[in-house]
């Protein structure tokens, strides 16, 4: 996944389709942060294709520490069934950063002014 910041929203947008796994999930993690450089910045993530999300990756996620760097959390997913799993895993999730799901950008955008 490419991180970069514009307009003072991180953006991550992925280069190819990948299976999440707790590796993936470290290495995004180590990257956003190396972009955000020690700043805070709300966040959207563009996802093509959510295959599984298991236990050890929720409660990786629920923790402080996997959101430090971000204000607030906004994903972007074309797909109905990516559609369908996330609303799934943000509504179990306790994620401590405001967390929401779009269908399109120019939504998820909006919505991330308010946490700059």
């Amino acid at each position: 996944m490419d991180f970069f910041i514009e307009d003072g929203i991180l953006m991550g947008i992925p280069k190819k389709k990948f299976h999440i796994t707790m590796d993936v999930v470290i290495q995004l993690y180590e990257s956003r942060l190396e972009v955000c450089n020690g700043k805070e910045y709300p966040t959207l993530i563009f996802i093509d294709s959510v295959e599984y999300v298991n236990k050890e990756l929720r409660d990786f996620h629920e923790n402080v520490s996997s959101v430090v760097g971000a204000t607030a959390w906004a994903f972007v997913t074309p797909e109905k069934i990516s559609q369908i799993l996330i609303n799934l895993y943000l509504s179990a999730m306790k994620i401590p950063v405001p967390t929401k799901y779009f269908s399109n950008k120019e939504e998820a955008l909006k919505w991330l002014e308010k946490f700059k």
